[in-house]
């Protein structure tokens, strides 16, 4: 259940700009605390993410689609694309125990670099290619 909370807690802005919230920051240092969460799971789970139901890991995928597209149409609710780099590090972490989870990862990366190339995209595809190199029949 931490991991869907914190999945749902993406859409939480990281920041609030004015108004009772703006003193309490949802991150964690720079990051955002939802992006944070995920990732602290999956370093410390990795292996059975990988190994259980793919849901987990699709849902995964999805949210960090989104959040992909959403940085590189500049919308106001995407994440910071460290935030989002955060989030590219936590399904490597996952995704470097199989290579049809690395191969799936990386194809997102490579769909958001061609879609609409932006700085995130091509810093997610690195860090998914630098994690995931155990991998390399799923690499290509």
């Amino acid at each position: 259940h931490v991991l869907e909370l914190a999945r749902l807690s993406l859409s939480v802005p990281q920041e609030c700009p004015e108004g009772p919230d703006a003193a309490f920051p949802f991150r964690a240092k720079q990051d955002h605390a939802g992006a944070v969460c995920i990732l602290k799971l999956c370093m410390g789970c990795g292996a059975e993410i990988a190994s259980g139901s793919s849901e987990v890991f699709q849902a995964l995928r999805r949210d960090h689609a989104s959040q992909l597209d959403l940085l590189s149409r500049q919308a106001p609710n995407a994440l910071r694309p460290q935030s989002v780099l955060v989030l590219t590090q936590s399904l490597a972490l996952v995704a470097q125990h199989s290579a049809q989870l690395a191969h799936e990862l990386m194809s997102d990366c490579m769909a958001a670099l061609s879609a609409t190339p932006c700085d995130a995209a091509l810093l997610s595809a690195a860090e998914t290619l630098q994690r995931c190199r155990r991998q390399p029949e799923a690499l290509g």
